[in-house]
């Protein structure tokens, strides 16, 4: 292709107006793979995704968190989700000025259920042909789809958009579903994780984790209920005598907790030295996965979550077994994939029967069950992430 032919492509605004964790993963992707196409970009996010160096085709806009706006019906909160919109159209039009080229499309970086109205509003002011990636479809996992509860409403009436021309999965499981009830392509792509390492990162040194000398369990991420951390708690203070470290490491909202249940965390810590409790944000990536490297297995028995978890990716690259719970789209890839063990929850001898072998002996837990974290590492790979999403959006690039 020519200069000038590339000098001609159009912009596509991408835009996310959640922070931090996997939404800064994907909108690194979003921007390479424009790039590879000479696609020029206008990104939109309160933070800029960790590329160095950064695309000479992307522009990056600093705009606001919604979670101030909530989503109910009020006069005051339609209100506010037009101005948000309005602002992000005005940020839209400033970055345009400095590329001298105006967004023929856009991306919406993740949208969830419970922000579906303010999604809503962004499409219709901005008033472009979209794909938007539709994270953790709760309502049609529980059935609700088709109902006439407030989430389902909202999610209907986004899907159904008509500048709406394709929706963007990780739940391989719900995709015809969605695909049925909006009428329109639902590609799946791979939940991507970014896999950067730093020779001698000091975090796991700063606190304290015993690696080469002790097996280290980790329960990695965002620190709530839901990731199961009274369980792995619960199992520790149930087995005194096994020789392992506990790690628990991200950022954590006591408020998420009950009080019976942060009062059982706190003296666990206190009275287990076993235990490793950080409940801070893990500063970056290269930090994150320097505790992985550290860990010899990773929890993921997560409660009632049937989405899937980029925590699998990080565990087949740095070919870490994993210990998931049972039911839903995470057991299926570990059964599938062989990456780990499989527990029903609420089980602490079937827990203690999958734990033991991968802690205590993992070369032969590694004999015994041949992983597949190759094959897993090319289905959630990078580069069939950027191709599925150039199969989404063909038109991309076109004024």
């Amino acid at each position: 292709m020519s200069r000038s032919d590339n000098s001609r492509r159009a912009p596509v605004a991408i835009i996310d107006w959640n922070a931090g964790g996997h939404h800064l993963t994907y909108l690194r992707e979003y921007v390479l793979a424009f790039a590879e196409r000479d696609i020029p970009t206008v990104v939109m996010s309160p933070q800029p995704p960790a590329i160095d160096p950064f695309p000479a085709s992307a522009v990056w806009m600093e705009i606001p968190t919604i979670s101030w706006i909530k989503e109910r019906k009020s006069a005051g909160t339609a209100i506010a989700r037009w101005r948000y919109a309005r602002h992000l159209a005005s940020v839209m039009r400033k970055a345009e000025e400095s590329l001298g080229k105006r967004c023929a499309r856009e991306l919406l970086g993740c949208l969830y259920e419970n922000q579906a109205k303010i999604a809503n509003r962004v499409i219709s002011t901005l008033g472009l042909p979209c794909a938007g990636l539709y994270l953790q479809a709760g309502i049609f996992h529980s059935g609700e789809h088709l109902g006439g509860g407030k989430l389902a409403r909202n999610m209907r009436y986004l899907l159904r958009h008509r500048l709406l021309e394709n929706v963007f999965m990780l739940d391989e499981e719900m995709a015809d579903a969605v695909s049925d009830l909006c009428g329109k392509p639902v590609i799946v792509l791979p939940d991507v994780t970014d896999c950067s390492i730093a020779d001698d990162h000091p975090l796991p040194g700063q606190l304290g984790i015993p690696v080469g000398k002790r097996p280290v369990i980790g329960l990695l991420g965002h620190l709530r209920p839901s990731k199961g951390v009274t369980d792995l708690i619960a199992f520790a203070r149930s087995e005194p005598l096994l020789n392992a470290c506990f790690l628990f490491a991200g950022s954590c909202d006591w408020n998420d907790f009950s009080l019976s249940d942060k009062e059982a965390i706190q003296t666990a810590c206190a009275e287990d030295p076993r235990i490793i409790f950080h409940p801070e944000r893990i500063p970056d990536e290269t930090g994150y996965n320097a505790l992985v490297k550290s860990c010899d297995v990773l929890w993921a028995v997560y409660r009632d979550t049937p989405h899937s978890s980029n925590t699998l990716a990080k565990a087949a690259f740095f070919e870490r077994p994993v210990v998931v719970a049972d039911g839903h789209m995470m057991a299926r890839q570990t059964r599938d994939y062989r990456l780990g063990e499989v527990v029903p929850l609420g089980d602490p001898s079937s827990l203690k029967k999958a734990l033991s072998p991968m802690l205590m002996d993992p070369e032969g837990w590694r004999a015994r069950n041949n992983p597949r974290w190759p094959d897993f590492r090319n289905d959630m790979s990078n580069e069939r992430f950027r191709g599925l999403l150039r199969d989404g959006m063909p038109d991309a690039g076109r004024a």
